[in-house]
């Protein structure tokens, strides 16, 4: 080869470097991402995509809770709220289509801090971590979730409703659950591991995991969640979200009326009639119960 060629050829190579470069300024890393860009791009998608989702998911919580409060009880353990809607052992299962094929695997809740408050990039092994709390079971999650808060959304439309024209009968202000009542309310919740039970499952699931993994990387997390977040099924419920939203924002209000006395005619315009006594029935109609007792 002459001398120019050589030069020619020199040339060529180098440009051809340096535009591979330009091309994929990371290479050396999977993916080719630019992580701590790539990491706040994700933040922000998780914040907007699963917005509706998070708020429909305080908003159900709430309400369990307030009931809880109303039978005199604190709140029941939330995982172990979830793990009944996960595995259709909650009252509300026959109504959901998910539950004709029940989760019987160790599906755990994941709240909602995660996805809206995901720390400020630092370094990689933070990211790594943090990114690890998103699990790759959000997409059945979802599905079994956002039915849980349709089906409780419609239970309360239809307390709401039947509210509007209450059975005359005994004064039911001031009158206490009974045990078997506050008991039906647990329905369904497990019990709690104990301490040495959760960290053998801990070290177990570790080993599991060991016996076939190759290690991870900021790039391969932030491609990972960004793949669940573009599962159709995630996508789906997501939408599902968005349409409960007005719904959610109609009872926020009608309950604020109703433990505010304003929301019936009945309440607003003379004596407060009287109700037959709490005879049972689901969660949500005890619920509804215990807001009529403090009228």
């Amino acid at each position: 080869m002459k001398t120019r060629d050589k030069i020619i050829f020199g040339v060529g190579l180098v440009i051809l470097i340096l535009f591979h470069l330009f091309l994929f300024p990371s290479s050396n890393k999977e993916g080719f991402f630019d992580d701590p860009g790539a990491y706040d791009a994700l933040r922000g998608r998780l914040r907007n995509d699963l917005a509706s989702y998070c708020k429909l998911s305080w908003f159900v919580r709430e309400q369990i809770k307030e009931m809880q409060n109303g039978f005199g009880g604190g709140a029941s353990d939330i995982s172990q709220m979830y793990t009944a809607v996960y595995q259709c052992t909650d009252q509300l299962a026959s109504v959901r289509p998910s539950c004709a094929s029940p989760n019987r695997t160790a599906m755990r809740f994941v709240p909602c801090s995660i996805f809206m408050e995901l720390p400020d990039w630092t370094d990689e092994t933070n990211a790594i971590q943090t990114l690890q709390k998103i699990k790759d079971d959000l997409p059945e999650r979802l599905i079994r979730e956002c039915e849980w808060f349709a089906a409780s959304i419609n239970k309360i439309k239809e307390g709401l409703a039947a509210g509007a024209n209450p059975t005359a009968g005994s004064n039911p202000v001031g009158v206490a659950p009974t045990l078997d009542q506050m008991n039906a309310f647990k329905e369904g919740f497990q019990g709690k591991c104990s301490a040495q039970a959760n960290e053998y499952i801990r070290r177990k699931a570790l080993e599991d995991e060991a016996k076939n993994c190759s290690p991870l990387t900021a790039s391969s997390e932030i491609a990972r969640v960004n793949s669940i977040l573009d599962d159709s099924s995630v996508r789906n419920s997501v939408s599902k979200c968005n349409g409960m939203m007005n719904e959610m924002l109609k009872l926020q209000s009608d309950l604020e009326k109703l433990k505010n006395g304003n929301l019936y005619e009945w309440q607003k315009d003379g004596p407060k009639k009287t109700y037959d006594k709490f005879k049972g029935g689901d969660r949500i109609q005890a619920f509804l119960f215990s807001l009529r007792q403090n009228q």
